[in-house]
């Protein structure tokens, strides 16, 4: 049975939901405490980059030296990208289209690819 998300209005959770395949999917819905809650399409995909932006990418990150950390930020400037390596070395990626460029940029390939994400071709 897949399951469905919605973003309570009053403090942003994420509420999960089960539907069947022919089951009607609100748009909102409301909560045992009475909050509403909007669909949020985005949260639906935790396999595939963690469903939300912006988000932080070990696999394209680098060390914790200031040094690397600096020299990969200019690269990125330099691309006009607004990512930017945080001090614990992780990337944090604005956007999808950001995420497909900085994939080209560093030579990675998203091995589960969606419509639009960046798989090599």
């Amino acid at each position: 049975m897949p399951s469905y998300c919605y973003v309570r209005t009053t403090d942003k959770k994420i509420v999960e939901r089960f539907y069947g395949m022919n089951d009607k999917k609100p748009k909102t819905i409301t909560c045992k405490d009475g909050v509403k809650a909007k669909r949020s399409l985005g949260s639906e995909s935790p396999r595939r980059h963690g469903g939300t932006y912006p988000m932080l990418s070990r696999a394209i990150g680098c060390s914790r030296k200031r040094h690397e950390i600096n020299a990969q930020n200019k690269v990125y400037a330099e691309q006009g990208l607004s990512s930017r390596v945080q001090p614990d070395g992780r990337v944090k990626i604005v956007n999808r289209g950001e995420r497909n460029e900085l994939l080209k940029l560093h030579g990675h390939i998203d091995l589960d690819a969606g419509y639009g994400d960046y798989n090599g071709k």
